[in-house]
Parts: structure tokens; sequence; C-alpha cells
């Protein structure tokens, strides 16, 4: 049984607030959210929302997916580069004409697709 992602996303904020040795009253006046609002985040009581995610993560100086607990992307074993292999590896595409071909696609996911492809070496030009 896995743990859900509240749960997951509520122990990772109480580490990263404890790890720096913050109290909730000091993450809450850091991020602008009231300090009963951290707290029952911390326990998984409230369903945050991303825009509060994103603004913890930026109080911690981390990234959003930091914070949550997740990885950026999957990949298979098999094809996954390393970060000598991806550092010597770069690929350019004309973000109009990615786009161009993502509307052409099933998944409606841009952004999510933007990232993949910059997660892996392709370098987007406007």
């Amino acid at each position: 049984m896995s743990i859900s992602a509240r749960k997951l996303l509520a122990r990772n904020i109480k580490l990263n607030r404890t790890r720096i040795g913050w109290s909730q009253e000091t993450l809450a006046e850091l991020s602008g959210l009231h300090r009963s609002y951290i707290g029952a985040i911390e326990r998984g009581e409230h369903n945050i929302g991303l825009d509060n995610i994103e603004r913890l993560a930026n109080t911690f100086g981390i990234h959003v997916l930091e914070l949550i607990g997740g990885q950026p992307f999957t990949e298979h074993p098999a094809i996954k580069k390393t970060d000598a292999e991806m550092s010597q590896t770069t690929h350019t595409i004309h973000k109009r004409i990615l786009i161009e071909l993502l509307k052409q696609s099933e998944d409606s996911d841009f952004e999510l697709a933007l990232l993949y492809l910059e997660h892996n070496g392709v370098v987007i030009h406007n």
C-alpha cells in the first residue's frame, strides 16, 4: 500500500521545516500563510492548492517536485542517460514547431511535454 500524495506532501513540508529549524509560525510568516493552515497541511487535513504548494517550495528554496517528493520524469532504465551523456547531447527545436506538432497529437498537456523535452536535453527556442 502506498502513501497518499497528500500525506507525502504533508510529511515533506514538515521534514523541510524541521530540518531548517523553523517553527510552524516561522514558516507561516515567511510563506504568507496562516499558522493553523500550515499545521493542518502538515497533518494532511487540507487538500492544498498548487499555488500554495509552489509558495511553500519557494519559501524553502526548492523546486515544487522536490517538495511533492516525486521526480520530474520517469524514464525507462534501458534508455536512461547519465548527466555526462545528457550534457554531450543537445537537440534544438523551435517552440512554434513543437507546439504545432503537439496540437496534432492526442495529448494536450503541452507544458508537461515541454518540460520533458527540456529535461532530456532538447533546447527549445521561441
